[in-house]
């Protein structure tokens, strides 16, 4: 049984840019958009990285210029090995670190607020007795 075999002329390989089985190669609708949704899914997940890894401060290309020559501000930043899921799971682990960390500083701040307006309406003189 070929790897083609039960799944149609236009049965993708991962591994390949053409589907295999296909009878005309590079000249099919089916090929084309294979490609054509290749290309966009690469550039997209190439701006998710280049914009979670500059928020989250990864080095620019142009700072190492003995590595990168003639690399500028445009060429981005060094992810490394990531992908979008990756950046955006460091992300999404910092976001919850900074929200713990504002509500805890919130919660602070509230007790802090609320013992100094009772240290204060405590050193208020006491009320005139009227008769």
């Amino acid at each position: 049984m070929s790897w083609t075999e039960g799944k149609g002329e236009h049965a993708v390989d991962p591994s390949l840019d053409e589907p295999r089985g296909c009878p005309t190669p590079g000249a099919c609708s089916a090929c084309a958009e294979i490609a054509r949704l290749r290309a966009a899914l690469s550039k997209q997940n190439d701006e998710i990285c280049q914009a979670l890894g500059s928020a989250l401060g990864y080095p620019k290309f142009c700072d190492d210029q003995a590595n990168f020559p003639g690399t500028t501000e445009a060429n981005g930043v060094c992810v490394g090995d990531h992908v979008a899921e990756s950046i955006a799971a460091e992300a999404a682990g910092i976001i919850g670190k900074l929200r713990a960390a504002e509500a805890a500083a919130f919660r602070r701040g509230w007790l802090a607020g609320r013992l100094a307006s009772t240290l204060a309406i405590a050193a208020l003189p006491p009320p005139e007795d009227k008769p």
